[in-house]
């Protein structure tokens, strides 16, 4: 299979493609000489700073500089040590996982840095992007792929990048593993606390959840408690029409007709934005929010 030569700004697939909690990216490629500039490989995204991954050539090298967004820097990533040779193929496999880790691996040989949390990405995937130069070489053996939530210590943590919704419909499984004193946060949609919705908690010395939508002047519903110890799934919309539900363990244990959702945009949180809001003392797990 002989390859396909890069150039600038090729759409690899028409449709965008969203990874939610990082990504898989293997290709085999065959550089035939350098570029006196950074040389674009691959590009997810649709700007510049969303690149998750952005992969490269070094200027003036076969040297692969390979950068993922993260919560707190959109350039966050490492340059590989050694060059590949010109005009031989060589396989790279590029990993950014939910648990902060970029993996790097060319011909089999081990990269590997932590640098924090992947951010969400729902732009398209680029052969080269569209502002760079691009390598002089030729691609073969093209994959990537999302990977999927896994299970974690809730922690105060920027999940999504911006989302804008009106209306939403939220799944989660959580497993509550000690009661605070205060107020604790499992997931806020908004970049504060006051002007986000939905913005979720556990109330201060126990497990209820409280469940606030339609910002600070909004509306707000105070579920049962959830037993310690246990995993409970966990869903919870406000539709369009204005009707907010909360469903544990495919029981409705809240429904009402409230006034319709306003307009939120802003990251979605793990926790809280705020720092003065510590994360609920939970493993949050099989998380899905979809914005409507």
């Amino acid at each position: 299979m002989p390859g396909t030569a890069l150039s600038a700004g090729s759409l690899w697939k028409e449709e965008p493609v969203a990874t939610l909690n990082g990504f898989t990216l293997s290709f085999s490629i065959l550089p035939t000489s350098v570029v006196n500039s950074t040389a674009s490989i691959f590009y997810h995204g649709d700007a510049i700073g969303q690149g998750s991954p952005a992969v490269s050539f070094i200027s003036g090298t076969t040297r692969i500089s390979c950068r993922s967004s993260t919560a707190t820097d959109d350039n966050s990533g490492f340059d590989v040590n050694e060059a590949l040779p010109l005009n031989q193929w060589s396989t790279v496999n590029i990993r950014h996982d939910q648990r902060g880790f970029l993996t790097v691996v060319i011909n089999g040989v081990t990269q590997q840095e932590l640098i924090g949390a992947p951010l969400s990405n729902n732009g398209h995937l680029y052969l080269s992007n569209q502002w760079d130069s691009p390598a002089q070489a030729s691609i073969k053996n093209f994959a990537f792929s999302a990977l999927p939530f896994q299970r974690q210590v809730l922690k105060n943590l920027k999940w999504l990048r911006d989302v804008t919704s009106t209306g939403f419909k939220l799944s989660f499984t959580i497993t509550p593993s000690e009661i605070n004193r205060q107020q604790t946060a499992i997931l806020v949609h908004g970049s504060t606390e006051t002007d986000s919705s939905p913005a979720i908690y556990f109330k201060a010395g126990t497990t209820k959840m409280i469940v606030s939508v339609n910002g600070a002047e909004g509306f707000q519903a105070e579920i049962l408690p959830l037993p310690l110890g246990e995993k409970a799934q966990v869903v919870i919309s406000h539709e369009k029409d204005g009707n907010l539900s909360v469903t544990v363990d495919d029981s409705v244990k809240f429904q009402q007709q409230i006034d319709s959702p306003r307009s939120f945009s802003g990251p979605v949180y793990l926790g809280s934005p705020s720092t003065a809001t510590p994360a609920a003392s939970a493993v949050i797990g099989d998380l899905s929010f979809v914005p409507l």
